[in-house]
C-alpha cells in the first residue's frame, strides 16, 4: 500500500484547494457590501423659517380686559387694616397757633402806647378785640389780682356797678359789670385806666376811660 502525504491532508473533511476557494468568495463579498465611494453625501437638514403673527387688535385688547381684572381682583384683596396703618403713619397738620400780642408801654409805665400789633388775635366771648393777660401792665395784673380775692380796693368808687353807657360791651342787665380803677404811676387821680369785670368771669381792659376795650384773655 502506498503512503498519502501529510501536506495534503484534508482540514475538517476539506480540502486545501477548498478552504482557498471559500476565503476568496468571502473577500469578494464583503467588498461587495462595504460603503460606496459613489453615494451622495447627506445634507444637514435645515429647519424650516416658522412666521410669527403679531396678534390683532381684538386679541389686544382682550389681553388689556384680562390685566385689568387682573389688577381689580389684587386690589379688591388690599386688607382695611393695611390702609389704615398707612393712614396712621400720614402726619396730622398741625393748626397755627396764634401769635401773642406785644404791648409797647410808655416810659412812664402806663401802658397807654400800645402798637397795633399788640391786639392778639386770639377771639374772646364778646367780639371785641382782645389782649393776653400777660401783656397787660403790671398794675393792671395787681387789680385783677384784687378782683380774684375779692379785695381790698384802693378806691372806694372800685367795686361798683359799671353803666355801659358808651354800648361799646355786650348788652347785660344794668347790674351785670363792675369796674374797678387801676393804677396810672405818676398821676393824681385815678386816672383813664380801668378793669371791667362781668359776672360769668370776663375781664375788659381800657386804656382810655372807657373809649375803647379789650377783652382779657387768661
Amino acid at each position: 500500500m502506498s503512503r498519502q502525504s501529510s501536506g495534503n491532508k484534508p482540514v475538517f473533511g476539506l480540502s486545501r484547494g477548498r478552504i482557498a476557494l471559500i476565503v476568496i468568495i468571502l473577500v469578494v463579498l464583503w467588498w461587495r457590501s462595504g460603503p460606496s465611494t459613489d453615494e451622495p453625501t447627506a445634507e444637514p437638514l435645515i429647519p424650516a423659517p416658522v412666521t410669527v403673527q403679531a396678534p390683532s387688535n381684538a386679541d389686544s385688547d382682550s389681553m388689556a380686559d384680562a390685566l385689568d381684572e387682573s389688577f381689580t381682583e389684587a386690589g379688591s384683596g388690599f386688607e382695611a387694616g393695611s390702609l389704615d396703618a398707612v393712614q396712621a403713619d400720614t402726619p396730622t397738620p398741625q393748626k397755627a397757633t396764634p401769635t401773642k400780642a406785644v404791648s409797647t408801654p410808655t416810659p412812664d409805665g402806663s401802658g397807654s402806647g400800645w402798637a397795633a400789633g399788640s391786639v392778639a388775635a386770639a377771639q374772646g366771648v364778646s367780639g371785641l378785640a382782645t389782649i393776653f393777660y400777660d401783656d397787660l401792665p403790671s398794675q393792671a395784673k395787681e387789680t385783677i389780682r384784687l378782683i380774684d380775692q375779692g379785695g381790698p380796693f384802693p378806691y372806694y368808687q372800685d367795686d361798683e356797678t359799671f353803666q355801659n353807657r358808651e354800648r361799646l360791651l355786650p348788652s347785660r342787665d344794668s347790674s351785670y359789670y363792675r369796674e374797678y380803677t387801676v393804677e396810672t404811676p405818676g398821676s393824681d387821680d385815678r386816672g383813664a385806666r380801668r378793669i371791667i369785670a362781668g359776672a360769668d368771669g370776663e375781664l375788659f381792659y381800657t386804656d382810655d376811660h372807657y373809649d375803647s376795650f379789650r377783652e382779657v384773655l387768661r
